[in-house]
């Protein structure tokens, strides 16, 4: 059994839509889903977590090392990919990707007698749009993570953050309540 996920684009300026019924094209993404024995019982087993912000979406008060050359010319992932150009964005932030949190994160954590990590991750990581300066490949590394926690006995939250993608899942008037 897989877990699929099907949006259509139909918006003139390449942004995600499920309300026009003809779409210019569709992405469709597939992840085998995960074996029973991974499910938290919520409820029955107490929640003990950390978040592994600053990873899979840029934030300056988290990541400052990466914005300080940028002389204030970057203040999120957006501007920082659009400042450095696709090619060194896409090397720095690959670099950050494979070296920020590691495996050996995962077991110390497990080992701290966490049970749970809440990985914050883009939009833009999971579908990108046409003509956004986000660069692609936090979302093949999430799948490494997701293999590392499953490794160290640990749950995962993964948490979708940006507004675009979440109107097209809860609609446009509730995507502002879940950024």
């Amino acid at each position: 059994m897989g877990l699929w996920l099907r949006l259509e684009t139909a918006h003139p300026h390449g942004r995600l839509t499920k309300y026009n019924t003809v779409a210019t094209s569709t992405l469709t993404l597939h992840r085998e889903k995960r074996d029973d024995p991974l499910k938290f019982s919520f409820g029955a087993t107490k929640v003990r977590g950390v978040n592994l912000g600053g990873w899979f979406v840029l934030e300056p008060w988290i990541t400052p090392s990466l914005f300080d050359a940028l002389n204030g010319a970057a203040v999120d992932e957006w501007t920082f990919c659009q400042t450095l150009g696709a090619t060194e964005a896409y090397n720095q932030l690959s670099n950050h990707w494979n070296t920020w949190i590691t495996q050996s994160d995962f077991t110390a954590i497990a080992n701290a007698g966490f049970n749970f990590v809440r990985i914050p991750i883009g939009y833009w990581s999971v579908i990108p749009n046409a003509g956004d300066p986000y660069v692609q490949g936090a979302y093949d590394v999430l799948a490494q993570a997701l293999n590392w926690a499953q490794g160290a006995g640990l749950m995962v939250m993964i948490d979708l953050h940006g507004g675009e993608l979440l109107s097209v899942l809860t609609g446009p008037e509730r995507s502002s309540d879940c950024v």
